[in-house]
């Protein structure tokens, strides 16, 4: 089970100074609500929200982005940065309830915000509606969307029938709204009939339902419980024929199988039993419209999937033991019996083997906050969970180890004693079977397109010694294209910790969004085990400040999706931020030898950038390999020279060949690969010969003609004997010369007798004799242009 993050869906990924002035933020989003299969405008604000990709939604809608967004000024030729207009569309299988959406741009993807899928129809908050003498009309059923202000109510009037009733539920918490709702019904002549405040379960929000014997008119009154407001103290207000559901009965089923359930709630008599068909995803949740019948309004409620095995309570006290299967879990549902407030149930277990007890209240919209307390087959206390050393949470574990073989009994109950209805729960029962923990140092992803982020993953072992494998896989709907490249996923025997390398492909657009999950896999004495790595977990005890993230850890039935999985985020293509070049255009290897250097030089584009790359080379010849040494830092600022050195078989026939240089380096939390793509290596002869003149030969005069002479790395250099020869008509110079051992260069004269004609020629050659690693070579020069000028 991972935590809820507390910094999970602010999505603000940055790569430092790199992109995170340009990524995009989200503040509000106007209107909140829409029915399914409707298209409405809306309206975004922010920051950084220029070039905006299609629309991220957790209900499946589509977007159509107005091409230039209005500003106060109006329309700009640019956009506005901090204002986006498009026409939402939803489609008709929507799934009801608290969605999610986000906007992504050609920098990055923004935070997220909630926003309701509501068959009701909605109408804005008039601003006129400050007293009941000016309430705002609705005719049930409608929503309205509206905001707090500072000092007033709300008020709205109904018209209700004989014998009619109606329901209302407010949505203010639970939609990242600091807004703290209070409610009163009025009748006509402003006599209160009911208040509420706090509804248990509801996360500070509030619902009422009432039902009237005469026709009559009805005001509600809403407004902040302390009469704060602002455009923060936003709220989503229905009325209708509804029932008030918590959750249901069974709250989960197995993938893809139907499962009869029941409505839980205050209000759902009469309500008829619904079939289910559970998610195929255990990270999705189906969303099951709940109502009295076909033809009224609904509540919304969410199915869970389980893949463990479960086991539904039927009686407070359960006599049926349970085994704690050894390859999986088992889930244990029940409802808090309403006399006794308390539930048992039997639990078998070995000495030393620890079990897992993780409660499900809040995550299936259960108001109860679970004691677990184990005793043992003498009505021993043996173990409970810490529920005041938790914080606010209100799904505390527990994990107990058996001090004996053993029949133990668990005993359920709410800490405030309270029963009933309402009060279902799920208990994950788990055999420590891991017997090793994973977390990530991070609990969010961004890849940029092509290039790869870093994951530290940290294992914490007890039974495992050996290698752990990661693996990356899916958490949502949507599949995980198989091009993502996974490298570094092994956390190695005795050790406890691997830097995990993830390369986005290059055809996924920037602003998509993947849901995933990381997995670590190990065996211990033959049997195959796993464990999923987890986030960062939350401090209870330290209040968070932006409402999205408290909406989320406070909300009925949260969205697994948004809990259980990490973000990853495939954002625009890294800039870069170094550069690597040859000093030299191609790279030699001499035969007889095998062996020689080159230079590599990096160069900062980025001058924050210190590091050093690390190098790859690909597509050299069968049995040559190339090894980098350390950088160097060269004599300008932001240079570094990395001395190579190429080797191969010495009898590696003469011929040209290509290779790719592949440089990695990381920079502000970013990636790397630069490539240099067919770089040249030529299989040469250990020595090479070449000449010069030092200026045009004048004729009936002599000039300076300069011999080199390259040795490839040969440790004891022998005398080379040059032979000169071809020289153009009336040309002369030496026949031969030799260069001492050690010896590069040697100069000699030409001469051009007074008949030579003018012209550039090139006859004349050099020739060169020498033994290495006593074996002869001979070699002979390109064509050497002489000039003849007068």
């Amino acid at each position: 089970m991972l935590h809820i993050r507390q910094t999970f869906f602010l999505l603000l990924l940055t790569w430092g100074p790199l992109l995170s002035a340009q990524t995009p933020e989200l503040g509000r989003v106007s209107p909140r609500a829409a029915r399914p299969g409707e298209t409405v405008t809306v309206t975004f604000t922010g920051n950084n929200l220029l070039n905006p990709a299609q629309i991220w939604t957790s209900f499946g809608a589509n977007v159509q982005w107005v091409e230039k967004s209005p500003t106060s000024k109006g329309a700009s030729e640019k956009g506005d940065p901090r204002k986006l207009v498009g026409k939402m569309t939803l489609p008709l299988d929507a799934p009801l309830g608290t969605g999610v959406l986000r906007v992504p741009t050609a920098t990055g993807m923004s935070g997220a915000l909630f926003f309701v899928v509501d068959e009701i129809p909605v109408v804005a908050k008039s601003g006129q509606n400050g007293s009941a003498s000016t309430a705002q009309k609705l005719a049930v059923p409608a929503a309205v969307e509206g905001n707090a202000e500072a000092g007033r109510s709300d008020f709205y009037r109904l018209e209700l029938k004989a014998g009619e009733s109606v329901s209302a539920e407010v949505f203010a918490n639970r939609i990242g709204s600091k807004m703290d709702p209070w409610v009163r019904l009025l009748d006509a002549r402003g006599r209160e009939l009911l208040m509420v405040d706090d509804t248990p379960g509801l996360a500070g929000d509030c619902r009422f339902r009432y039902r009237t014997e005469v026709g009559e008119v009805l005001i509600v009154e809403v407004r902040d419980v302390s009469f704060s407001g602002s455009a923060d103290h936003f709220y989503h207000l229905r009325f209708g024929d509804f029932p008030l559901v918590s959750g249901l009965f069974p709250p989960a089923g197995a993938p893809g199988k139907a499962t009869r359930v029941e409505a839980i709630g205050e209000s759902v008599e009469g309500v008829p039993a619904i079939e289910v068909v559970a998610s195929s995803s255990v990270n999705v949740e189906t969303s099951v419209p709940v109502r009295f019948s076909p033809q009224k309004p609904p509540a919304f409620a969410r199915f869970r999937t389980e893949v463990s095995m479960m086991h539904f309570q039927k009686e407070a006290e359960d006599k049926t033991v349970k085994e704690v299967p050894e390859a999986c879990c088992l889930s244990v549902f029940g409802k808090i019996d309403g006399e006794t407030r308390r539930n048992t149930f039997l639990l078998s277990a070995k000495k030393d083997e620890t079990v897992r007890l993780t409660p499900l209240t809040r995550s299936i919209g259960s108001p109860a906050v679970l004691y677990l307390g184990i005793a043992d087959e003498r009505g021993t206390f043996v173990a409970g969970n810490d529920i005041a050393g938790n914080g606010t949470s209100n799904e505390t574990e527990l994990k107990f180890r058996a001090p004996s073989d053993g029949t133990y009994k668990v005993t359920v109950e709410d800490v405030a004693r309270r029963g009933g209805g309402v009060f279902v729960y799920g208990i994950i029962l788990e055999r420590d079977a891991q017997e090793f923990e994973l977390s990530s140092s991070s609990e969010r992803f961004i890849a940029p397109r092509g290039g790869t982020f870093t994951a530290k993953v940290t294992a914490q072992r007890k039974n495992v010694s050996g290698p752990i494998t990661l693996e990356l896989l899916s958490g949502g709907t949507e599949p995980l294209p198989a091009e993502f490249r996974v490298e570094q996923n092994v956390i190695e025997n005795g050790k406890n910790e691997t830097l995990l390398k993830v390369t986005a492909p290059e055809h996924v657009p920037s602003g998509t969004l993947y849901h995933i999950k990381i997995i670590g896999h190990a065996e211990v004495k033959g049997r195959k085990i796993r464990a999923t790595v987890s986030a960062p977990k939350v401090d209870p005890n330290k209040p968070l400040t932006d409402s999205f993230l408290a909406a989320l850890q406070s909300m009925p039935q949260p969205p697994r999706l948004l809990c259980e999985t990490f973000p990853l985020c495939v954002g625009p293509e890294a800039p870069d931020f170094f550069s690597i070049q040859l000093t030299d255009a191609v790279v030699n290897l001499p035969t007889v030898i095998g062996k020689n250097q080159f230079i590599l030089r990096q160069t900062a584009l980025d001058l924050k950038f210190e590091g050093n790359a690390q190098f790859k080379f690909e597509g050299l010849p069968e049995g040559v390999s190339i090894r980098s040494e350390s950088g160097r830092g060269g004599r300008i600022k932001g240079q570094v020279d990395f001395i190579c050195e190429v080797s191969g078989p010495a009898d590696l026939p003469l011929a040209a060949h290509s290779f790719d240089i592949v440089a990695t380096a990381e920079h502000k939390g970013v990636q790397k690969d630069v490539r240099l793509k067919k770089v040249a290596l030529q299989v040469v002869k250990p020595l090479s010969i070449a000449g010069s003149l030092e200026a045009a030969l004048v004729p009936g005069r002599k000039q300076v003609f300069k011999i080199t002479a390259l040795r490839y790395g040969t440790m004891d250099p022998q005398s080379v004997d040059v032979t000169l020869s071809h020289f153009p008509e009336g040309v002369t110079g030496p026949a031969k010369i030799t260069l001492a051992p050690g010896q590069t260069e040697a100069v000699v004269e030409l001469e051009a007798c007074e008949a030579t004609a003018e012209g550039d020629y090139q006859t004349m050659r050099l020739n060169a004799q020498t033994r290495v690693n006593g074996i002869e070579i001979d070699v002979e020069s390109a064509p050497i242009r002489l000039e003849v000028k007068k």
